[in-house]
């Protein structure tokens, strides 16, 4: 764990290196007596409130260059998650994805995605979790409804993965694995006439 956490953190950091220089460099001139700094004469307020204008305003142009790195960098990871998992490989999978979460916590994609490689590795309860925190974020994520009932099916609750196909359902009429999970549910639980509905 605190081998990704530090690979985390050396991803995040060189998109802030602009930055983090001219904040530097910023505090060093400003720190300076004034009486250090060069006269200009008639020209002196004007040419230093401008300097500072500039000094900000690259500033503001790096914070703006790091924050869409960082939109760039999450969908490669979201895309490199995808891939491992198409290629079985749910390590790396989980390791991309868990780089895109440490990038952006609030992306309600890259908590279902990582629900789904658990889906499919048994890990219902850890699924459970993340594919709850995704639908927190958008509950019109049709397919964390439809993998949460999997994942609540997985743990034994068939009542409560009834409800969650119903509703992927109702978001995509088009998602026929949700109404087979919903009949094979049905059926487990003797609701025969229930399931027969549902074809």
């Amino acid at each position: 764990q605190s081998y990704l956490n530090m690979k985390k953190f050396f991803s995040i950091v060189p998109r802030w290196i602009p930055a983090l220089l001219l904040m530097l460099a910023i505090f060093l001139f400003s720190s300076r007596a004034s009486v250090d700094l060069p006269d200009f004469y008639d020209w002196d307020y004007f040419i230093k409130k401008s300097a500072h204008a500039v000094g900000y305003g690259l500033l503001a142009l790096s914070y703006l260059h790091a924050l869409k790195w960082n939109k760039k960098s999450v969908q490669a990871y979201k895309e490199k998650g995808k891939t491992f998992f198409y290629l079985k490989d749910s390590g790396n999978a989980l390791y991309a994805l868990d780089i895109a979460l440490g990038l952006d916590s609030l992306l309600a994609e890259s908590y279902y995605l990582k629900g789904w490689v658990q889906n499919a590795g048994g890990e219902y309860g850890h699924s459970l979790q993340n594919l709850s925190r995704a639908l927190t974020l958008d509950s019109l994520l049709a397919e964390a409804w439809y993998q949460r009932g999997i994942a609540k099916a997985g743990l034994g609750d068939l009542v409560g993965s009834i409800a969650d196909y119903k509703r992927a359902v109702e978001l995509n009429q088009e998602n026929m694995d949700a109404y087979l999970k919903s009949i094979e549910a049905k059926s487990a639980l003797s609701d025969y006439l229930g399931a027969i509905k549902d074809y």
